[in-house]
């Protein structure tokens, strides 16, 4: 055979193509693997995300305003950013679809109001953001968020106003849970409409204690709710509305309508509030003996029973083997707690106390709520704050309109007509 001088050569050829040809193969094979494995990294945080019940970690919040330090809080450029790229402005909780990777919607804590009203749960996640003065409107240079309340939008907000040089300026970093909400100083609005938020935000918080919480305070009244709920209080942060707030990272639960206690938030804390206090002070206070258990609520001024004394008499009288305390307006959140933990009755006057129904047992108790004649309403209707808060636990309510009164003046009320009203929930089989 007669020798051939190309044959080296193919031959060489044909053993670089076969090795160029094993190494394609392992590089596919390698990057092949890597995308199974990233894939099923994914996968396994998407499951991890829809197992978790309020985690807000997965949210893709906006870059914010380009804020990195308290010097440069300082300096303060954000006017300029945000009158050369205006914000986007969103009232309310916006529906699915808008700003999606700025809200997650949590649809467990949608709730409808005793007027009707639709109000949707969501919470909001912002990066490099404000949060401005008493109602509380949130906004970076991507986001201005009105998100309501009493009072929430009107008058419209103006961030330029709002960044005046002349006011202190607060530079929070890490993770701040902002529940700021109108009014938010007075026991009613702090305990039903502001706290409540964080029912939303609940697992987020206690699964990392280095997340701090904005909101209005009451001193030792707040306090003791944070930490009846698990909550640190050296955790809050005593929001001001004279100052300028600033978050890294900032987390904002869907607002409270006025008045408008969230039934899914109430139902929650009254659980939450109601296994730690047992836990804390003992097996005793879920054993119950067959006597009526009345908690009568007296107030000092505004709305307060001038034959508050008849009253407790004539219940006493009516229910003699009745066990009948009266909670007065000098008492501690703790006897708060303890007195109204056992409560089948409670009989107040129109007030904040009533939000103490949340320690009750919902499926035993029932509330009668004393009205004044003349209302605080600007229609002259009954104000329902309380009565939704009462129905938003699931609990029983009747109201007795007072015989004379206004909301700021004491009242007399009919006895007779609060003891017939007694008389028909005493009747009632209680679990």
């Amino acid at each position: 055979m007669p020798h051939h001088p190309r044959a080296p050569v193919r031959l060489r050829t044909a053993l670089l193509l076969l090795w160029m040809i094993v190494v394609i193969t392992i590089v596919w094979h390698a990057l092949l693997i890597a995308f199974d494995r990233e894939r099923s990294t994914q996968a396994a945080a998407g499951l991890a995300n829809m197992n978790t019940r309020s985690r807000t970690d997965n949210a893709v919040p906006s870059p914010g305003c380009p804020i990195n330090s308290d010097d440069a809080l300082q300096s303060f450029a954000v006017p300029d950013e945000i009158r050369q790229h205006p914000p986007v402005i969103i009232d309310g909780v916006p529906p699915p679809g808008l700003a999606d990777h700025v809200f997650t919607q949590r649809p467990d804590f949608d709730y409808v109001d005793i007027r009707g009203t639709s109000l949707p749960g969501a919470v909001a996640v912002l990066n490099n953001a404000f949060v401005a003065q008493e109602r509380a409107y949130v906004y970076n240079c991507d986001f201005q968020w009105t998100p309501g309340g009493c009072f929430g939008g009107n008058p419209p907000f103006d961030p330029i106003k709002h960044l005046d040089a002349s006011r202190p300026r607060e530079f929070l970093s890490g993770t701040v849970v902002s529940i700021v909400q109108v009014w938010g100083y007075g026991f009613y609005h702090f305990f039903m409409e502001q706290f409540m938020r964080l029912a939303l935000v609940y697992d987020d918080v206690i699964a990392d204690p280095s997340i701090r919480i904005l909101a209005f305070t009451m001193g030792d009244a707040s306090n003791f709710l944070f930490d009846l709920a698990g909550i640190d209080p050296s955790r809050v942060i005593s929001y001001n509305e004279n100052r300028v707030w600033f978050a890294r990272r900032l987390i904002v639960p869907a607002t409270t309508g006025c008045g408008q206690a969230r039934s899914p938030a109430v139902q929650f804390f009254n659980r939450v509030f109601r296994q730690r206090w047992a836990a804390r002070n003992g097996a005793h206070l879920v054993e119950r003996d067959a006597r009526l258990r009345i908690v009568v609520q007296k107030r000092s001024s505004s709305r307060s029973l001038s034959n508050h004394d008849d009253l407790v008499k004539a219940l006493a009288n009516t229910f003699p083997d009745a066990d009948i305390v009266v909670y007065g307006p000098s008492e501690s959140m703790d006897d708060a707690v303890r007195k109204h933990y056992v409560a089948d009755l409670i009989v107040a006057p129109h007030g904040a106390g009533i939000s103490n129904v949340v320690f009750a047992d919902a499926a035993r108790v029932a509330v009668i709520e004393i009205q004044p004649p003349t209302s605080n309403m600007a229609d002259g209707s009954h104000n329902e704050c309380h009565h939704q808060t009462v129905i938003a636990l699931g609990a029983r309510y009747e109201r007795v309109v007072a015989r004379s009164g206004t909301a700021d003046t004491p009242m007399v009320v009919d006895v007779d007509e609060v003891i017939q009203a007694a008389r028909a929930i005493a009747t009632t089989a209680r679990p």
